[in-house]
């Protein structure tokens, strides 16, 4: 959630402002597929005052979007390095190596081919573990919203902190426009009468953090991400 805010601000600061944001991910259903994340799809959306925020989810292990390949690459490239005798020893340095050499296209000068293709350059966004821990301690509380694990399909709702979900998404022109209820593939998941994809729309509410003190909280969040990137 941090990495979405951080790239959406670094984006509208650039002077470019994207209307519509649409995420894929794999199953994915201890890491996403709960209340917080799926509710701040709507924080997210108001924020930055884009019009449509969707995501979208493969079944569990399977499918794989363009971030995969991506991600693959950078990790590639970066452990051929290392292989040729560089020194990559902390996160800090792994995204240092990234800016200097492969934020933009090392194969091919731009100049050189026809259109640039979406690998031409990249862009690297660092978080660090004092962001991250302060970003947690001021999360706030969310009401649970059961039976979120077993949709693939969210999208941010017109109101402040209204959210919706389907069983799986869809692209046809009714949902495009957010008119979920006129989906033309509806009928398709409609078994013995009962609607499997009918869209389910909530206000969830947002409370206050936790009573802990920030400083506690931050403590405590700074050694969760410190044993992480020691491991």
């Amino acid at each position: 959630m941090m990495a979405l805010e951080k790239v959406a601000e670094a984006t509208l600061e650039s002077g470019r402002s994207p209307s519509h944001i649409i995420m894929w991910s794999d199953g994915a259903p201890n890491q996403f597929k709960y209340t917080y994340p799926i509710w701040f799809l709507s924080k997210f959306k108001n924020k930055y005052g884009f019009e449509k925020v969707w995501w979208n989810f493969y079944a569990s292990c399977h499918g794989k979007g363009m971030q995969d390949a991506a991600g693959a690459w950078v990790k590639s490239r970066v452990a051929k390095a290392i292989l040729l005798g560089g020194e990559i020893k902390s996160v800090r340095e792994f995204f240092d190596y990234c800016m200097l050499y492969l934020a933009c296209q090392s194969d091919l000068r731009v100049e050189q081919v026809a259109s640039t293709s979406f690998t031409s350059s990249r862009r690297f966004y660092l978080l660090e573990a004092e962001e991250l821990a302060r970003f947690r301690a001021n999360a706030e509380q969310v009401t649970t919203w059961s039976g979120a694990r077993k949709c693939h399909f969210f999208w941010a709702g017109m109101e402040k902190d209204e959210v919706g979900r389907k069983w799986v998404g869809c692209a046809c022109a009714f949902c495009l426009e957010e008119n979920f209820d006129k989906c033309a593939r509806r009928h398709l998941f409609i078994v013995d009468g009962v609607d499997y994809n009918a869209p389910t729309v909530a206000r969830l509410e947002a409370k206050a953090p936790t009573a802990r003190t920030r400083a506690e909280e931050i403590a405590a969040s700074l050694k969760v991400y410190m044993i992480l990137y020691d491991c």
